[in-house]
């Protein structure tokens, strides 16, 4: 790179010429600059500053030397580097790995969504639409989820998932003694006893009311016993059949993350933060993480505001449909008792308009917990 850096920047010709003439005429010149290169077969092959029209010098095309004595020497280093940078931009606008934030919080339905929005080009895929849309679209198609947002690092796409508050358990109190009884018409797929004694059996038909699991722990010798009696505990899994109605507002309001945020680190000292911003946004989420402990007197906090913004929803018959079924959905994760649990369909049958709504008839297929609880 030496010779190529001279060649641009100091010399403008390289000569060929006599060496006789070169000693004679060219060196003894006060305006010649140049670096010899070569002394063969008495010719002298050297550098310029200067054009020399005589006809002893012959000039060669610089930039045909460039090629032939340069770039060709390092033309593989070349076009591998140039390979590498190509890589490398590719890397940094496709798409080549999608995973969750939290594992625990693995949904099928989510990830299949999002490769959904993966338009393949040529050997790499890209979004068809930007992470801010994309993210919207499934907290509105998922609101079962608290939050599900997106973000991209590189080519590596996070899938954030948050859960609804799930209620704190009761200690259980073991003096109230009962029954398990169905809660629906089922067929019985499943089922998973602790505590009592086991009525039914697997592929059994059962009606809403018909006891599944009896507290009665003397129940086949005597039916009618009255001492013996504990308080019923189980899972019952059964297939149910039902048609579910959903009244949809044509028009509502509902709060939103928007994507925007701001997180900030602060000092906090006996519990109290110091020179905590009160300038954040006109609605918003709050979430506190613990950086550092020191005795439980100075620590340093992350604050970070999540921003919610009213959006308002105006539904078809189409789109109210697809909302009343996500319900049924949220309605499955809130109560889950098992990881047996799932929505094998749902069909629409009927969609009426009334009063200001949609009314979704919906036939609902599901494999669910029929088991309640009923006091003797």
């Amino acid at each position: 790179m030496a010779i190529l850096k001279k060649l641009r920047l100091n010399k403008k010709y390289l000569i060929k010429v006599d060496k006789d003439y070169f000693l004679n005429n060219i060196v003894i010149d006060p305006e010649f600059e140049g670096i010899i290169k070569e002394i063969k077969d008495n010719k002298i092959i050297c550098y310029s500053n200067k054009r020399y029209d005589v006809p002893e010098v012959v000039y060669i095309n610089r930039y045909q030397f460039i090629n032939n004595k340069i770039l060709s020497r390092h033309l593989i280093g070349i076009i591998t580097f140039i390979l590498i940078l190509i890589v490398l931009f590719f890397s940094n606008n496709f798409i080549r790995e999608i995973e969750f934030e939290n594992e625990n919080y693995y949904s099928q339905a989510v990830y299949d969504e999002v490769v959904n929005h993966l338009v393949k080009k040529g050997p790499f895929y890209v979004l068809n639409d930007n992470i801010t849309n994309i993210s919207q679209e499934l907290r509105n198609k998922f609101p079962e989820f608290a939050w599900i947002g997106l973000t991209r690092y590189s080519s590596k796409i996070v899938i954030d998932i948050e859960k609804q508050d799930v209620p704190i358990k009761q200690p259980e109190d073991l003096s109230v003694t009962g029954n398990l009884v169905a809660s629906k018409d089922a067929v019985i797929t499943d089922i998973i006893v602790n505590r009592g004694i086991v009525l039914v059996m697997k592929n059994q038909s059962v009606k809403k009311g018909e006891i599944l699991v009896s507290g009665n722990l003397k129940y086949h010798n005597d039916p009618n016993n009255k001492t013996n009696l504990v308080k019923s505990k189980g899972i019952i899994i059964g297939n149910t059949i039902t048609l579910e109605k959903i009244n949809v507002p044509i028009n509502s309001s509902s709060l939103e993350y928007s994507g925007r945020l701001i997180s900030k680190n602060y000092v906090e000292l006996f519990g109290s933060l110091i020179g905590k911003n009160s300038k954040t946004f006109e609605t918003y989420k709050t979430e506190k993480k613990e950086i550092f402990n020191l005795f439980n007197f100075f620590k340093i906090t992350n604050l970070t505001y999540y921003e919610l913004v009213e959006v308002i929803n105006e539904y078809d018959e189409f789109t109210a449909s697809e909302y009343a079924k996500t319900l049924i959905k949220k309605d499955l994760e809130q109560n889950r008792v098992s990881s047996l649990e799932r929505i094998e369909s749902i069909n629409i049958v009927d969609v009426t308009k009334e009063d200001g709504y949609y009314i979704v008839s919906m036939i609902v297929k599901r494999y669910q917990n029929i088991g309640v609880f009923i006091q003797h």
